[in-house]
């Protein structure tokens, strides 16, 4: 694992030079995830070539303050932009009537992720960076990322880590406990995690991707198949350029 890091590290760093760039933009939210994308560029680009955005927007305490955490064990510099009131411009404007339902709620939740990476783009193209993405190879596979939010990035140096792998790896740099050991979530909206949203555990997920050739050997795991089988065929459209009509 530790050979694996130093070897995502010196392809972040390769990847900087010849893109002629000169630093990688990061959100940091207080998870494992963006801790540990962040780490490898610090490892493989030194600090003064990473540079953190912190982006609150309805944010919770805790949220803040394990992103905090986390920019003072990278060292890095770093600024905060809240974007609440840029949410709640949205919601003034009346685009959509908000109601407390499961989809109005993911519109606006995804909404906030969009924000979050205008805010890093507008960031990294004045100051000649790349955004450096968080998603690891579990959330790619099943497409469990917002489109044009957290997956619109330059970067993706955990796509081929999955959670469990980013746990171990995160543990084996010395992340501090209080980070590596947050219930997953991107914060999308009041008590979301990951898991819940999922229906699964990641050690689950995990196991599921890993053996889906071996489907009926897990007849325990049926309805955790499904679902993941049904996620990956219709988030096929996220890892995929836009559709161009052929006439």
């Amino acid at each position: 694992m530790k050979d694996r890091a130093d070897k995502i590290a010196a392809w972040l760093a390769d990847y900087l030079k010849t893109s002629v760039a000169e630093r990688y933009v990061v959100g940091i939210s207080g998870g494992v995830d963006s801790a540990l994308a962040a780490k490898l560029a610090v490892m493989g680009c030194g600090r003064d070539a990473v540079y953190g955005l912190i982006l609150p927007c309805h944010s919770s305490r805790e949220d803040k303050a394990a992103a905090a955490q986390v920019v003072e064990w990278l060292q890095i510099d770093y600024r905060e932009i809240r974007l609440t009131l840029v949410q709640d411009e949205f919601v003034r404007l009346g685009i959509i009537q908000y109601e407390n339902t499961d989809s109005v709620n993911k519109a606006y939740g995804n909404l906030k992720s969009r924000l979050r990476m205008c805010a890093l783009y507008l960031y990294a193209n004045a100051n000649n960076g790349l955004v450096l993405g968080t998603s690891n190879r579990s959330e790619l596979e099943i497409g469990y990322f917002t489109k044009y939010g957290d997956g619109g990035v330059d970067v993706e140096p955990l796509a081929n880590l999955p959670k469990t792998d980013v746990w171990e790896m995160a543990q084996l740099l010395d992340m501090p406990e209080k980070i590596v050991g947050r219930p997953p979530t991107a914060g999308l909206w009041a008590g979301q995690t990951d898991e819940n949203e999922l229906g699964m555990t990641y050690q689950e997920l995990d196991l599921i991707l890993r053996e889906l050739p071996a489907e009926r050997s897990y007849p325990e795991l049926a309805k955790e198949f499904r679902k993941v089988n049904n996620m990956r065929y219709y988030n096929k459209h996220k890892l995929a350029a836009p559709i161009q009509c052929p006439y």
